[in-house]
């Protein structure tokens, strides 16, 4: 497989609102009618710069539509309000949607953009560290249906992304934990001396030091990148990016939104690495636990998690593709029995 040279779409990280209208402008999208995607939070504290920027462009064809943040509401039944009210304001392909939020803002903008009338563009302004790092990469979009998360998904490209770290100063710590876990997995699968300066920057990151977080935001999206371009549609290398995911969305699953994605990562890394026998998990544990991610977890219910990984989209025939780790920066993909 050829790699592209470069992902096909912008990905700005900065401090401040100041260069979006540039974005915006660059897409032409100050022409179109638009509607705005974001949650009850961010519009409280964010939604007004994004309008103001539209409006200074006389552009009066800007829609916002508010969907409640949490795991739950990742689902066809959202994704169906949104058609709706993309019909009714007679929304075309010709026109755009925004994600202005966390994950559940960008999974279901994802979905319906990559759905809504075979297609329809949109752009990602994330404002979680987890959708930064992580999620907003990549083009995968996803819906949880009958329990099983993202079992239902498409692949679907933003034009653009665009990362202002500043909205993280309003995220709560047990969120921004959660994005934190996504960055850990991208050193402990491919770079150990950036996991060496997680270990050494923890406290910087901890009070949320701009300069700092610019650099692991930069930094998992670079590795992430590596992976996209040689495998966009996760057929194999790309794979290796499920560190900890596994299990880790099998009890997210069980737990039944007791547990946030990126704790139940954090756990699912933990087992992966008993799984692989790694000698250096203590010094893995005590980064996830500096940070507020605690990765004990008993498992009342075998049964029930087996169950759940049997119907994880890489499972076939009982035996499942699992990513273990070798040392820290090394990880390597090879099939399980479960």
């Amino acid at each position: 497989m050829k790699a592209q040279s470069k992902l096909p779409y912008n990905v700005t990280v900065t401090d401040d609102f100041s260069s979006l209208q540039t974005v915006l402008k660059s897409h032409n999208i100050f022409n179109k009618k638009v509607l705005i995607i974001t949650d009850h939070i961010v519009k409280r504290f964010y939604y007004n710069k994004l309008e103001s920027l539209f409006s200074s462009e006389f552009n009066d064809e800007v829609y916002c539509f508010t969907v409640t943040s949490g795991e739950r509401n990742k689902s066809i039944y959202t994704c169906e309000k949104v058609y709706k009210f993309l019909i009714e304001h007679n929304f075309s392909r010709q026109d755009f949607l925004i994600a202005f939020g966390g994950g559940t803002v960008s999974d279901v903008t994802g979905f319906v953009a990559a759905t809504y009338m075979r297609g329809i563009d949109y752009g990602s302004i994330p404002t979680t560290l987890l959708s930064m790092a992580d999620s907003s990469i990549g083009g995968k979009t996803a819906v949880n249906v009958c329990g099983i998360k993202n079992a239902v998904g498409a692949f679907k490209n933003p034009i653009f992304v665009y990362d202002n770290i500043s909205v993280l100063n309003t995220l709560k710590d047990r969120d921004f934990a959660c994005g934190l876990s996504e960055v850990i997995k991208h050193a402990l699968i491919t770079d150990a001396s950036f996991f060496d300066y997680l270990e050494n920057n923890k406290a910087k990151i901890v009070s949320k030091n701009p300069v700092v977080l610019k650099y692991i935001i930069n930094k998992s999206i670079e590795i992430k990148k590596r992976f996209i371009l040689i495998d966009p549609y996760d057929l194999k290398e790309r794979r290796l990016l499920n560190f900890g995911h596994t299990l880790g969305h099998a009890i997210e699953t069980n737990e039944r939104l007791n547990k946030n994605h990126g704790e139940c990562v954090a756990i699912g890394i933990r087992m992966a690495m008993e799984i692989s026998a790694f000698k250096d998990m203590d010094r893995v544990i005590r980064l996830f636990h500096y940070f507020g991610l605690d990765t004990d977890y008993a498992i009342n219910n075998q049964e029930r998690i087996l169950k759940i990984v049997r119907n994880d989209k890489k499972c076939v025939d009982n035996k499942i593709e699992f990513i273990y780790l070798k040392s820290i920066g090394k990880a390597y993909i090879k099939e399980l029995n479960i």
